[in-house]
């Protein structure tokens, strides 16, 4: 079921197998993976149905380092979470990207790369995507050839994009937890505290309130915050009542590597061919799944020239006008649960677009690929992971929001090596752009000039990792392989901020993986453990529609 913190008493308590924090994508998810499994769970998330302005601005951060737009535009407290905005991208971790990479500092992930592949299948099956590789050994039936950069420089993988009616999970998965008997989801409930035990090794109950003070109380068996990067960080930080560090705090790595993919704009480019260009670059379709081309850095090229993991894409724009346009911020208004029909202006544009939209209808259903519009404008975007950095920290600072929660410091902070790395990549992008004869381009000299001008190019992607770093011992990070917080028997982390480094691939995709996995674990927990748990009926509590 579905209930409203705001229209409950002013206290309420709840007992459950599992308590979630968060019912963002990893919280919705985990509950998707438990439901019909017979145990009970609570899931408190902090905001309501649709986007709120004063629930949004508990996000607000004291920026200390590097300009951060992703702590506020890249979080969204709503049920759904990220998933009511996000792209939808899906592509794993290279083997590479989890080994120990002594030459920018990074450790190994304390699980091995099989692990994560069955996983990996199972959200693939969530978001219906084609099974098929993501490598091009599949190319002999994809509608494109492919690129025909050197292979040894570069590795070309072609990313998974479930349909928009998909990638929010609120849409996904609400209904069966409208529906549901053994799960609860309150909302407008904003965690502010984490109990602890006299001796600090388990929770004993989670404290949720609302904007103006109504409050629950939840006691678990097992707790799981899945609550982003920032927010995981801030509350285990807040969590002061038995650790004066904050809880997972032992070892001192609780706030730090803090991590990001950072973005440039790295060339202009204009193809010889529009139509050539599609073939080798455009997105196309296998069984209903969109995917595009990504070049990475290969693993030889990073290991011998000691660099970081490292991508580029060729993006395409049109103009805000466009009827392309218009459809595109349609399918993204239904994806956030909004309105997605068209202004009168909007519809204008589209009618006035009808010789281009009509081409690329029947490019993507006859020939299963996009077609580019002829008024599009082509660039090279280059993502690099962040070099792990214990100076790039997240921490409470003074001031506090109106829960009376500290408001996080976050210092932002890189190294040599992004830039380092950067280069070398348009370097050899270049040249290989030039062997091909692909056409001209206009490379952005910023980020070979000595100095920081090129940071005024450069953004951060709403990546955000670290800070809660997993680990097998306790003394190297926060939590163990299982996601368990070392030393709290009954605290579990279902958020990036466990990843040791960010690799070379979006992180919710693996998220998604380690949350599946950890499903699996609490199920196994929870049958070894078949104590008998009496659960209140949730009280004086509306339950809105999802619909």
């Amino acid at each position: 079921m579905i209930t409203d913190l705001v229209r409950g008493g002013r206290r309420q308590t709840r007992t459950a197998d599992i308590c979630v924090i968060g019912a963002g994508t990893a919280g919705l998810t985990l509950v998707r993976e438990l439901l019909g499994s017979g145990h009970t769970v609570v899931v408190l998330e902090s905001g309501g149905i649709t986007l709120e302005e004063e629930t949004q601005r508990l996000y607000d951060c004291t920026v200390a380092g590097l300009p951060h737009r992703g702590y506020l535009q890249g979080r969204f407290r709503t049920l759904g979470g990220t998933s009511t905005r996000w792209g939808g991208q899906l592509l794993p971790l290279t083997a590479l990207d989890i080994e120990h990479r002594d030459w920018i500092g990074a450790v190994a992930w304390p699980l091995t790369y099989a692990d994560l592949q069955d996983y990996y299948q199972r959200v693939e099956h969530l978001f219906g995507v084609d099974g098929y590789p993501y490598e091009p050994g599949a190319l002999n039936r994809w509608p494109i050839h492919g690129t025909d950069f050197d292979a040894n420089q570069f590795t070309a993988r072609y990313a998974k994009w479930p349909p928009f009616v998909r990638r929010n999970l609120a849409r996904l998965v609400g209904k069966d937890c409208a529906e549901s008997h053994s799960v609860e989801v309150v909302l407008h409930a904003n965690v502010t505290e984490i109990s602890l035990s006299d001796d600090g090794t388990r929770v004993v109950s989670v404290k949720a309130c609302t904007l103006d003070g109504a409050v629950i109380d939840v006691k678990a068996k097992h707790v799981v915050v899945a609550t982003g990067t920032l927010e995981t960080i801030r509350l285990l930080l807040a969590s002061r009542g038995v650790v004066s560090g904050g809880i997972g705090n032992h070892s001192g790595h609780l706030g730090k590597n803090f991590q990001d993919h950072l973005s440039i704009r790295a060339a202009e480019l204009f193809p010889r061919s529009i139509r050539n260009f599609e073939h080798g670059f455009a997105p196309f379709f296998i069984d209903g799944t969109m995917r595009t081309a990504r070049l990475e850095l290969s693993a030889d090229v990073q290991r011998d020239r000691r660099l970081l993991s490292c991508f580029g894409q060729v993006l395409f724009e049109t103009p805000d006008d466009s009827g392309f346009a218009e459809l595109r911020e349609g399918l993204r208004r239904f994806q956030a649960r909004r309105n997605p029909w068209p202004s009168v202006k909007g519809w204008t544009n589209i009618l006035r677009d009808i010789p281009n939209m009509c081409r690329l209808g029947a490019v993507r259903f006859l020939k299963q690929r996009v077609a580019y519009p002829d008024n599009a404008r082509f660039h090279l975007q280059v993502d690099v992971e962040q070099c792990p950095n214990s100076e790039s920290t997240v921490s409470l600072g003074h001031d506090r929001d109106v829960l009376g929660m500290p408001i996080l410091t976050l210092n932002w902070r890189i190294k040599h090596l992004e830039k380092q790395t950067m280069q070398e990549y348009v370097r050899l992008f270049r040249h290989e752009w030039e062997r091909l004869d692909l056409g001209d381009a206009r490379w952005n000299q910023k980020l070979f000039e000595e100095g920081d001008r090129w940071l005024e190019d450069v953004i951060d992607v709403y990546h955000q990792t670290g800070g809660t770093t997993m680990s097998e011992h306790p003394s190297e990070g926060v939590a163990d392989p299982q996601l368990r917080v070392h030393g709290v028997a009954n605290l579990f982390l279902a958020s990036c901020s466990v990843f040791p480094s960010a690799g070379s691939a979006n992180p919710t995709f693996t998220l998604l993986a380690l949350t599946v996995r950890l499903a699996d674990h609490l199920r196994a927990l929870l049958a070894a453990d078949a104590s008998p748990l009496h659960v209140n009926a949730p009280q004086d509590c509306e339950c809105p529609s999802t619909a």
